[in-house]
């Protein structure tokens, strides 16, 4: 889930599509800040807004 995004940066990024590449840096960032969440054991409370 983490890889792809990171590798969509890298190739944007070889490509000189900055804007792409900053897309899809934030999507790996929103990735593994997922990823951070549900390994913690409680995901749904991650998710609350409130």
């Amino acid at each position: 889930m983490l890889v792809g995004p990171l590798a969509m940066a890298r190739c944007a990024g070889c490509e000189r599509k900055p804007t792409l590449a900053w897309v899809d840096g934030l999507a790996a960032a929103v990735a593994f800040t997922l990823l951070v969440n549900l390994l913690r054991g409680w995901p749904v409370l991650s998710m609350r807004s409130w």
